[in-house]
């Protein structure tokens, strides 16, 4: 080999040791994007003793993977007129109000989905709002309608005006006395 080959070799070599360089240093200086959390709902309107499935997703719109990924809601404002009957693994934390998932990893360009099911209770509180709102990026609302009750209805008219009673109706009731008694007094002495 001479010592033309071997400078040759050694340039070719530091060029493309800049050039890995180079491109490490700009995929580092690009800023990572956040993950886009989202939630939606299987229903928006629900009655007591109906199932609700809310449904989260984070998206990774990086072209590398997140590793350790938490996904984590507040479910307190669920649990008022709900019950948990599944979170698909997640772990409840009582301090907060909410599900916690262990971290996982979401690769590059993809997402992951999380479900969290509930049941409606039968029994509501009085002084509920009778609405479940979960938040998770954006926020949804499913309106709990109460059960009608017997003797209540909410379309009841509250301009209803009772019948007339008292002096109207007991004028009416003295004027037909006199006159049946005026008629009678006539046909008496007509008779007599």
């Amino acid at each position: 080999m001479t010592n033309r080959t071997i400078v040759a070799v050694v340039i070719l070599l530091a060029v493309l040791g800049l050039v890995f360089w180079w491109q490490e240093a700009r995929d580092e200086d690009e800023p990572k994007k956040e993950a886009i959390s989202s939630v939606s709902v299987d229903a928006t309107q629900v009655r007591p003793g109906d199932f609700v499935v809310f449904t989260l997703n984070v998206e990774n719109p990086n072209d590398s993977a997140l590793s350790g990924y938490v996904v984590e809601t507040n479910v307190s404002d669920l649990q008022e007129l709900a019950n948990l009957i599944d979170a698909e693994g997640a772990n409840y934390n009582p301090a907060t109000g909410s599900m916690l998932w262990t971290p996982l990893d979401i690769p590059k360009q993809n997402s992951i989905t999380k479900r969290v099911k509930v049941q409606v209770k039968n029994e509501l509180p009085a002084d509920s709002d009778l609405v479940m709102r979960l938040k998770f990026g954006n926020e949804v609302a499913v309106v709990v309608t109460k059960p009608e009750v017997a003797g209540e209805s909410s379309n009841a008219s509250l301009d209803y005006v009772s019948p007339n009673s008292g002096l109207p109706s007991l004028v009416s009731i003295i004027l037909a006395a006199f006159t049946t008694l005026a008629f009678s007094l006539y046909k008496f002495a007509k008779s007599g």
